[in-house]
């Protein structure tokens, strides 16, 4: 399954769920919302993702120890005196000018070296190795992105699966509330047994007691969801439209 979400929505509506977990009504969240902010907010997910960035870091950094190294030097400053020039007298009386910037310099004004590692064996297997780790770490990254994701779906799933099983019996409590009505007036009026009226109310508080048992089965599935989405504390709303 592919989730798109863009980022900025992601930040913004993930942000809202902690400003929502004070309001009377629950945040509506849809499955891809719910599967976006896990990856972006969820522990797991953020460990395995910086796990993945600090080993292409030093990846990277084993790969640096074997490119070309270029390094620039210059003379030139705010108070640069290389232009002047020196005048002195030699022992014949002769004046002689000298320029300030060849006097004891080895270096040019502006120099650009350039140092290339020919071979280094160990240096070639640490970055080969690097390499290798960053890879790994990759893969896991992303095992541990889809392992998240998967188990948000089933969170997800359980959650609108019980708010639709508390509904249909919701449904049939209403019908059987009313039977029962009938089933007690039929009864006062003698057209009928009074074994047949308690069936009836006996079935109508099991299917209250199921409710109730649903009900809180689907609040703490719903807060589980919340958790695992970062928006602790937060009262959520799944929606069934959301579903691919």
């Amino acid at each position: 399954m592919r989730v798109w979400f863009r980022p900025s929505v992601l930040v913004l509506f993930c942000l809202a769920g902690w400003a929502a977990s004070a309001a009377a009504e629950p945040l509506p969240l849809g499955l891809g919302q719910a599967v976006a902010c896990a990856l972006a907010n969820g522990d797991e997910a953020r460990l395995a993702e910086l796990m993945r960035e600090q080993a292409e870091h030093r990846a990277g950094q084993a790969r640096a120890a074997l490119l070309p190294q270029l390094t620039v030097t210059s003379g030139a400053g705010y108070s640069s005196r290389q232009t002047e020039k020196l005048r002195a007298v030699d022992r014949r009386g002769v004046e002689r000018v000298y320029g300030l910037a060849t006097l004891g310099a080895r270096e040019g004004w502006f120099n650009v070296f350039l140092e290339q590692l020919l071979f280094d064996l160990s240096q070639m297997k640490a970055a080969e190795i690097a390499r290798l780790e960053a890879r790994v770490a990759a893969l896991r990254a992303r095992e541990r992105r889809e392992a998240v994701a998967q188990a948000i779906v089933e969170l997800y799933g359980r959650t609108l699966w019980l708010g639709e099983r508390r509904r249909l019996l919701g449904e049939i409590a209403e019908r059987l509330q009313s039977l029962a009505a009938t089933a007690s007036a039929l009864a006062k009026a003698g057209r009928t047994l009074e074994l047949e009226r308690e069936a009836v109310a006996i079935e109508l508080e099991r299917v209250r007691i199921e409710l109730e048992e649903l009900a809180a089965l689907e609040q703490s599935s719903a807060r589980a969801l919340a958790e695992a989405v970062g928006l602790s504390g937060a009262e959520v709303r799944v929606l069934p439209a959301s579903l691919p």
